[in-house]
């Protein structure tokens, strides 16, 4: 895909080895470039996101001219910290499934999604997660909102599918909520362990973080024990396919497509996300690894009404929040890697 203007956003993939860097927002002379100075669609990417929010990330380096950025070859650049932690697992033992993750239909099989997590407060489920590392559970930020909630609070059950009896319970230590969360921005956080979830295990694996802004796919799969009728949720986890959906430019709320991911059930169909999915996963097979990984692009925050015709949800875009996750999750392997990364640059 090329663009014919500059977005917040952008991916592009399997083109080249070239990508922009992501540094200091600030303006640089053209000779201080280690690449070269070129037009933004003219740079091409692969598998790698550059973003403009702001405070969240960085941003584009550009090269005096707002017109011509610094556009880098990242052959040599390391993968993030996020890409070494996945490629990680694959080397355990027993890590990888048989057969690939089914996404037809609405009734998940037993072990079929092991990442998934369910948010227990007071015995309740409150919302969804996705377990991302041994000590980490990845959720969205107002599923706390409501509720005076202290960690010790909250308990979670790794690898659920029944929530009668099934995975394993932990307890929290502590809730991270991203710093520049409100209501319908940044709406992600992070659930610390009381202890490690050791892998490989027969229960439960962890997913990974997105390569990609997700812009790309055709289509993805969401997870949780929301209602499936009114005031009826099942104890058994559910599933849906979804594609990508124009729609949330009509929720009440305006929709951020730079932070945001919009999708909606295939065909109109069953599957989408609603009350009590909150916090669960927006996924995909890891190309390459399909009957071993999985990669979250987003993460659930509203949306229409569901059971409604032409409803859709929006969800939070992972891939904006990477380098937060990174340095909350593994914060002595993110440091060494923007060490790598910022001599990598200066060379």
């Amino acid at each position: 895909m090329r663009l014919n203007q500059p977005k917040n956003i952008i991916t592009l993939v399997q083109v080249i080895s070239i990508a922009l860097v992501h540094c200091d927002p600030r303006d640089i002379l053209p000779i201080h470039c280690k690449g070269q100075c070129v037009p933004l669609e003219d740079c091409h990417l692969d598998d790698y996101e550059v973003d403009r929010i702001g405070k969240i990330t960085p941003g584009i380096r550009f090269c005096g001219d707002t017109n011509l950025m610094c556009c880098v070859d990242l052959k040599k650049q390391p993968d993030t910290v996020a890409q070494t932690k996945c490629m990680d697992y694959t080397n355990l033992k027993e890590f990888c499934l048989t057969e690939p993750l089914i996404h037809n239909g609405t009734k998940a099989k037993p072990l079929e999604i092991k990442f998934m997590v369910a948010i227990k407060y007071n015995g309740s489920t409150i919302c969804g997660g996705t377990l991302i590392s041994e000590n980490f559970v990845l959720t969205a930020a107002h599923c706390f909102d409501k509720y005076n909630i202290a960690a010790s609070d909250i308990g979670v059950i790794v690898g659920a599918h029944n929530l009668k009896n099934s995975g394993v319970p932990y307890n929290i230590s502590s809730i991270i909520v991203h710093p520049d969360y409100r209501p319908y921005f940044a709406d992600i956080a992070l659930l610390k362990l009381d202890k490690v979830a050791k892998f490989p295990s027969k229960i439960f694996k962890p997913a990974c973080l997105p390569r990609t802004n997700g812009s790309e796919l055709e289509g993805f799969t969401v997870a949780g024990w929301g209602p499936i009728a009114e005031n009826t949720s099942p104890d058994e986890l559910r599933k849906g396919s979804l594609v990508p959906s124009t729609r949330c430019k009509d929720l009440a709320v305006p929709f951020n497509e730079d932070m945001e991911i919009c999708a909606h059930p295939v065909n109109d169909g069953p599957g989408e996300a609603c009350k009590g999915d909150s916090g669960g996963p927006l996924f995909s097979n890891y190309t390459g690894y399909d009957s071993c990984l999985t990669e979250i692009f987003g993460v659930v925050a509203g949306g229409h009404e569901c059971h409604t015709a032409a409803s859709s949800t929006r969800y939070t875009r992972v891939s904006v929040f990477r380098k937060w996750i990174e340095s909350v999750v593994w914060p002595k392997e993110y440091e060494e890697y923007i060490s790598n990364e910022k001599e990598y640059i200066q060379k």
